[in-house]
């Protein structure tokens, strides 16, 4: 669950992988909320879709220490 501004770079269709909040009122986050907790099929589904959407599109941390990290640290040891 993310709100419009900025969390939704996470969530490419809201419903399916993820859900946008558009009422920053705390009942309208409440009531997401509930709905998540009164439907666990539903919310699995959302958690999996999220997973593997933020899985092909972002690189893994293994990706990050390799092709980033390491080569600066490669550098700076030398």
């Amino acid at each position: 669950m993310v709100a419009p501004s900025g969390g939704d770079r996470f969530v490419r269709r809201s419903g399916a992988d993820g859900i946008i909040v558009d009422d920053a009122a705390p009942s309208a986050w409440a009531a997401a909320i509930a709905a998540l907790i009164d439907d666990p099929a539903r919310r699995r589904a959302i958690g999996d879709a999220g997973f593997e959407d933020v899985r092909s599109r972002f690189p893994s941390w293994d990706d990050v220490l390799e092709q980033d990290v390491l080569p600066v640290w490669t550098a700076a040891a030398r």
